[in-house]
């Protein structure tokens, strides 16, 4: 799936800089997976996600859903990877990593365990990526948090959710930060 997500993805960025005549990655080297393992670590560095295990992924979850991250946060993480910020604006990359890709190995192998991450993936769309914290709750249930895909699958979820959560409160002009 790694395989399929990082040429959706690549595919879109080059469609997208022989558009805008800009170089926005290194075409040899593109790995998305890597560029979400940044924005995990940067989490793990400002102590929002505490490891990289179930337990604590856990926490970031309910965080989400109960203190809510503060917003200055999210921009100052937002604003140190401008490449993640843009491929997380483009719907390709959305639907390579939880409908494209995986439907693709649904087809090829009957995978019933990817086949229910999919459907997850298929309600947050429904709700249009608002407010699916119940969503992104039973998708980490069904992650191997041993590997790194499956992992930063959930964590680009998360991102998303952060993404989206933000700038929707910033154009509904609300306090800059979130209620602790």
């Amino acid at each position: 799936m790694k395989e399929c997500i990082n040429e959706q993805i690549l595919s879109s960025v080059n469609n997208i800089q022989e558009f805008a005549g800009s170089e926005l990655t290194d075409k040899n080297n593109f790995d998305f997976f890597d560029t979400i393992a940044d924005f995990e670590e940067k989490l793990v560095s400002n102590n929002v996600l505490e490891g990289r295990n179930k337990k604590d992924y856990k926490n970031l979850i309910d965080s989400l859903e109960k203190s809510k991250i503060a917003a200055d946060l999210i921009v100052k993480l937002y604003e140190q990877d401008s490449f993640l910020a843009f491929i997380s604006g483009t719907a390709v990359t959305t639907t390579s990593i939880y409908d494209y890709c995986p439907l693709s190995i649904v087809e090829k192998n009957q995978s019933r365990r990817v086949a229910k991450k999919k459907d997850i993936f298929d309600k947050i769309q429904m709700k249009g990526f608002a407010d699916y914290i119940p969503e992104i709750r039973e998708y980490s249930e069904m992650i191997d948090y041993e590997s790194d895909v499956e992992r930063l699958q959930l964590t680009f979820l998360i991102y998303n959710y952060l993404n989206t959560h933000y700038w929707n409160r910033r154009e509904r002009e609300e306090p800059v930060f979130w209620n602790e």
